[in-house]
């Protein structure tokens, strides 16, 4: 999944994903450029998914449907 921001990727703390069911699941992830990375779903079942990320703006959550 390639994610872009409007604010440098770098000012990006963290990030989480979930799964429907709110436990937290490991994901893999690739700074592409200075705004843009690449989450990694392989290995994960199809299903809907939160990705929760922390900026020194606040939080950011976004929902993904990760059919394979």
């Amino acid at each position: 999944l390639n994610v872009s921001s409007v604010s440098p990727i770098e000012c990006i703390e963290s990030i989480a994903l979930f799964d429907l069911a709110g436990k937290r699941q490991n994901i893999q992830y690739t700074v592409t450029g200075q705004n843009s990375m690449s989450l990694n779903f392989s290995g994960k079942i199809p299903g809907i998914y939160f990705v929760h990320f922390e900026t020194e703006h606040g939080p950011v959550v976004g929902k993904v449907i990760y059919i394979p």
